[in-house]
């Protein structure tokens, strides 16, 4: 399959979309309208209301995929002043992600349940990141 017929938006360890094409735009909701520190899918999933639908298994993806990624990642780096900055803001301003972070579950990228990343969109309903 050619870059141009599959989405591609690459991630950085906390999360953050660092680029997309055409595709990855499609399946990304708003990610060019969106102020770059705003590009970062923790913020999606626990600012956005529209991440209920998004993901397929909010919870897992949320428990297992979102918050464990963001905890592996906090780990590599822990003085880390954007990843810090991610937390703290998060955790004020979204009671789940304080009571998901506190739970201190740690996962790296591809581990963990099914529901872990997986999302919906119109043109696949198990898609995984």
């Amino acid at each position: 399959m050619s870059a141009a017929r599959s989405a591609a938006a690459p991630l950085a360890g906390r999360l953050d979309v660092l680029a997309w094409n055409a595709m990855g735009a499609a399946i990304v909701p708003d990610v060019a309208e969106r102020e770059p520190s705003s590009r970062n899918l923790v913020r999606f999933a626990f600012l956005d209301p529209r991440s209920r639908a998004f993901y397929v298994e909010w919870e897992l993806s949320a428990r297992h995929g979102i918050i464990a990624q963001l905890r592996a990642e906090t780990g590599r780096d822990p003085d880390d002043p954007v990843t810090r900055a991610l937390v703290g803001d998060l955790a004020v301003r979204s009671e789940e992600f304080g009571a998901l972070w506190a739970q201190h579950d740690v996962q790296g990228p591809g581990q963990g349940t099914s529901g872990s990343g997986t999302r919906s969109s119109a043109r696949s309903r198990s898609t995984m990141w």
